[in-house]
């Protein structure tokens, strides 16, 4: 794979063969990726996951949200058809409110997320399910509104 020899197989990719990445990467992993940490990543996103249910369940939105720890993913449950352009509508005005999740679902805690940041978006989901209840409500199908 080394680029100055003739015969070398092309393997392109952002942090290949970069020491210095590699190096902070193995830093960071022994600094900071401990059983303690790792533990309490997994309960705030454990946490997180139920409050987001919780509140999609309060307000009758058509959105669950399945995981396990820090990893998750929000689904539309609302009529056929209706799962991907409700979500991506989510994940634009999350954006808007300075929120990013992938535009399949995922959402993806990392150890400096903590409480205030969930709140943030706790906050966000809520103004987002505040001006677009008339969609979500549609989307439930007959009887949603």
């Amino acid at each position: 794979l080394d680029p100055r020899r003739p015969d070398a197989i092309g393997h392109a990719g952002t942090f290949n063969n970069n020491t210095l990445t590699m190096a902070a990467g193995i830093a960071a992993i022994e600094t900071y990726l401990t059983a303690e940490n790792l533990d309490a990543l997994f309960a705030r996103g454990e946490d997180f996951r139920a409050r987001l249910n919780a509140l999609f369940a309060a307000r009758e939105a058509p959105y669950e949200v399945t995981g396990l720890g820090s990893i998750m993913n929000v689904h539309g449950t609302g009529a056929p058809g209706t799962d991907a352009p409700l979500r991506r509508l989510m994940q634009f005005e999350m954006a808007a409110a300075g929120f990013y999740f992938a535009a399949r679902g995922l959402i993806a805690l990392s150890l400096p997320i903590g409480e205030p940041e969930i709140e943030g978006f706790l906050g966000a989901v809520s103004g987002f399910l505040d001006r677009r209840w008339d969609a979500l409500a549609a989307a439930r199908g007959p009887g949603g509104a």
